[in-house]
């Protein structure tokens, strides 16, 4: 998937649409990206076309990112170490994906890696206006490899 998106860095995030109350979609240049992430069917990928249903009102986590990534660029997309774990970093801020099994959520960071907002309830090791940190990795698990680094 990071392959995928290797193109789409140097892009203007042009809107963002939560069709649901799991899933936030971002429109960059070349297409959507849909961000999904509900208990054991987390994912991430492409669409061709834009989300057909959307609530009335936008949702509050909708409306924070639109505030601060609205108009902005993604510069640098990365798997952090840890479980499925990606960060779209953008000209104001960082968009992490934590796209594990057990504890699927989108969370907003400042330009310091600030916790700003979440989509879903936090781990109970991470809180509003701290400082973000990966997921643990649980126990007996091998280091994952890392993952190539696209920034522009």
């Amino acid at each position: 998937m990071l392959a995928e998106l290797a193109p789409l860095v140097g892009m203007q995030l042009q809107r963002v649409v939560q069709p649901d109350v799991n899933t936030v979609c971002l429109r960059l240049m070349r297409g959507w990206l849909l961000l999904g992430v509900q208990m054991g069917s987390s994912r991430m990928h492409l669409m061709a076309e834009r989300p057909r249903e959307l609530p009335a009102q936008a949702p509050a986590f909708c409306m924070l990112l639109r505030k601060v990534l609205l108009n902005s660029r993604l510069a640098r997309v990365e798997r952090m170490e840890g479980d499925r774990v990606v960060r779209l970093g953008t000209t104001a801020g960082e968009l992490v994906a934590e796209l594990t099994p057990r504890r699927a959520n989108l969370l907003l960071l400042d330009a310091h890696g600030i916790l700003l907002g979440n989509l879903l309830p936090l781990r109970k090791d991470l809180g509003a206006g701290e400082l973000y940190t990966a997921p643990r990795q649980p126990p007996g698990r091998p280091a994952p490899v890392p993952e190539p680094r696209w920034t522009s």
